[in-house]
């Protein structure tokens, strides 16, 4: 699965700055709960790839993100 990181206390996405926050995408994408093989920032928001089915990206259906 592929897609943009999602917090769970907002269901936004997990915002970045393209070129500063590569580090920080792909370490949140590779923790243990989210099991991804790569992230970086993608227009403004870290985008993961490799994670399992079952982790949650943005936008989750019928819960919008109340930042």
């Amino acid at each position: 699965r592929e897609g943009y990181l999602v917090r769970k206390s907002d269901n936004c996405k997990h915002g970045c700055i393209p070129g500063i926050d590569e580090d920080y995408c792909g370490d949140i994408c590779k923790k243990r709960n989210r099991g991804g093989k790569k992230g970086w920032c993608q227009k403004y928001g870290c985008w993961c790839t490799g994670m399992p089915e079952s982790t949650q990206t943005y936008p989750i259906p019928g819960k919008p993100c109340s930042d």
